[in-house]
């Protein structure tokens, strides 16, 4: 899976310049826009077989601000085929 970031910017607002619309690229090709508000709801999906991930999509750290971690680990579950019950973190890679 791959997370693309697109964003606006937008000098007229001095406390938040730039708008980011974050995209998921899945094995499918297909690519979806993921908001804010349908965050928990599109993270789930994604996730889904991988359930310690998805099962902890909204709590603290799993949140939408989280997003390009969670893929990271996500992406490591799929490569090492771990037990998809048991969460593991992926090294971040520079």
């Amino acid at each position: 899976m791959t997370l693309f970031v697109y964003y606006i910017e937008n000098r007229s607002d001095v406390k938040n310049p730039y708008r980011y619309n974050y995209y998921l690229l899945g094995e499918s090709g297909q690519l979806e826009k993921v908001e804010r508000n349908s965050f928990p709801s599109v993270a789930r999906n994604v996730f889904g077989d991988y359930t310690a991930l998805s099962g902890r999509v909204g709590k603290k750290d799993f949140t939408y601000r989280n997003l390009d971690r969670m893929v990271r680990d996500y992406n490591y579950w799929v490569v090492n085929q771990h037990d998809r019950t048991e969460y593991r973190v992926a090294m971040k890679q520079n």
